[in-house]
């Protein structure tokens, strides 16, 4: 009897033990609740595309839904993290950018050149944007810098340039408003117009 006392008294222990250790280990309380969600839609969760990118994390998918979308006034928009922005099609999804200019010259007659930033700088890695048109007002460039990069059945109006550098880089489908500068290595460029 002595015998079987002292093995359930070890077993006991040792359960114990195991116990104790996984209490002790370090488990996040709830991940989602410090992150923001995987998938934002716009303007159902925000009102606006430039507060979706700035709540969104690496790797959030943020849904455009049908209708027409200011984004920043006079002022270029910067994406820096690895996002997706979906659209629901060409025709469904518009996001008008107002990025700032300033008056380069007058001339004798009163003709004035306008100088534009950009629009839309992209400056990460695994960046995606599909299905959507960006409608620049009144002009102004859209830069993309980074690996990976994705431009696929996008509209570009009013645009005065767009150039990506790169590598895996895929531009397809896409409607472009004005001259377009590549310096990518490994990258797809069909279908585009």
């Amino acid at each position: 009897m002595g015998t079987m006392m002292r093995q359930a008294k070890a077993l006991l222990i040792a359960a114990v033990l195991v116990l104790a250790v996984f209490l002790c280990l370090p488990f996040p309380a709830n991940a989602d609740s410090k992150t923001a969600p995987k998938t934002l839609r716009v303007p159902d969760d925000y009102p606006t595309i430039e507060q979706a990118i700035s709540a969104s994390a690496v790797g959030a998918v943020i849904t455009v839904e049908n209708g027409t979308y200011d984004g920043p006034l006079n002022q270029e928009l910067i994406i820096n993290k690895a996002i997706s922005i979906v659209g629901v099609g060409i025709l469904n999804t518009t996001i008008v950018l107002h990025p700032a200019y300033t008056v380069s010259s007058r001339s004798y007659y009163g003709q004035v050149t306008y100088s534009y930033t950009n629009a839309l700088s992209i400056l990460t890695d695994n960046f995606q944007i599909n299905q959507l048109t960006l409608k620049i007002n009144p002009g102004g460039t859209i830069m993309a810098k980074g690996d990976k990069i994705q431009f696929a059945s996008i509209a570009l109006t009013g645009c005065t340039g767009f150039s990506a550098t790169g590598s895996y880089c895929q531009i397809i489908d896409c409607a472009f408003g004005g001259p377009v500068h590549l310096d990518v290595s490994c990258s797809e460029f069909s279908r585009n117009s």
